[in-house]
């Protein structure tokens, strides 16, 4: 499961492995939690707010993710872990 650390600068994605924790990058992390959550890329750009095309440059590491989308993907995972 990825977690997302925004009490640290910069923000950082993290996974459980074997009960350690190891940071992912975002590209991987976006991936991951897509899988995660049943997700597609369309699925992800809506929450988020933003176009399809934004999230695959995310996915592929041509752009940087910003902070705002960090903080608003990392409410998003809470709410819905809390309504499990």
């Amino acid at each position: 499961m990825i977690t997302i650390q925004t009490a640290t600068t910069p923000a950082t994605f993290t996974e459980s492995v074997a009960g350690e924790e190891k940071e992912v990058s975002p590209p991987e992390a976006l991936k991951k939690i897509c899988k995660e959550q049943g997700w597609s890329v369309q699925d992800l750009a809506d929450h988020l707010g933003v176009s399809k095309r934004t999230v695959e440059g995310w996915m592929q590491g041509r752009r940087k993710v910003p902070l705002t989308a960090i903080l608003l993907l990392a409410c998003l995972l809470r709410r819905r872990q809390s309504s499990n």
